[in-house]
């Protein structure tokens, strides 16, 4: 199965030294998970949403004794144990929101730009919290600024308030908070959206086209886009069960 650019996923080997969105969005990635990997020697590591797998790939060359990476789409998942394979990894096709890990056999779960992306972030927050040890920690991120009225894939849009909501409801406590800002001017926005026409939110266009075009107007006319991540470390409420 072969592993097209719909505009949703970081691939590192699609990033192109002219692509500042790319670039960017994957150097955010990648110092993400280089944080995730500074304290994972000999830990067992769930890696929800993992992608092409380059970030599992991290985990495990940086010690961790077992990486379970999970991921919806079948081409990714091809791609990642064609490219990103190693003898600690498994990768596995699997609904986030679905998926069954053991209890409480994790010492650290990474869920990196997948919260915005599924149906039900309450039900995955559920399977992050039974997934880990009592001692175990989340490190999790998303985008904090509104993003649906240009970007199709994501279906709901948080700040940095409202994720540490979503986050305190689904019983976690923040311990810490990464915050990746990077501006990018209306040009270089236009410049991306032409590599990148395939995130354009269409049903949304058809359902509410005057919103969808004020967004493309600020975004690739006047504004540019303040692109905000935010990434949180996490322990689980020792009262949420």
């Amino acid at each position: 199965m072969v592993l097209h650019d719909s505009g949703e996923r970081v691939v590192p080997e699609w990033v192109r030294p002219t692509d500042k969105m790319g670039s960017m969005l994957l150097e955010q990635h990648r110092r993400r998970y280089g944080i995730a990997s500074a304290d994972v020697r000999g830990k067992k590591v769930l890696d929800l949403g993992c992608g092409a797998g380059y970030g599992a790939h991290l985990l495990a060359e940086a010690g961790a004794a077992e990486v379970t990476a999970v991921d919806i789409d079948s081409a990714a998942l091809s791609y990642a144990a064609e490219t990103y394979a190693h003898p600690v990894v498994e990768y596995i096709q699997q609904d986030a929101t679905e998926f069954a890990p053991a209890a409480q056999d994790y010492d650290l779960v990474t869920c990196f730009e997948v919260l915005e992306h599924v149906g039900d972030p309450a039900e995955l927050l559920r399977v992050i919290r039974s997934a880990l040890k009592p001692d175990g920690l989340l490190m999790i991120s998303g985008c904090v600024y509104p993003t649906r009225d240009f970007y199709r894939f994501h279906l709901r849009d948080y700040s940095k308030l409202s994720f540490r909501d979503e986050l305190a409801a689904g019983g976690f406590v923040v311990l810490d908070q990464l915050d990746q800002v990077a501006v990018m001017s209306a040009a270089e926005v236009r410049g991306t959206i032409r590599r990148h026409w395939r995130s354009f939110p269409l049903e949304r266009f058809r359902t509410n086209p005057v919103k969808v075009l004020r967004a493309i107007v600020s975004t690739q006319l006047i504004n540019g886009v303040t692109h905000e991540e935010a990434m949180f470390t996490c322990a689980v409420k020792p009262d949420s069960g």
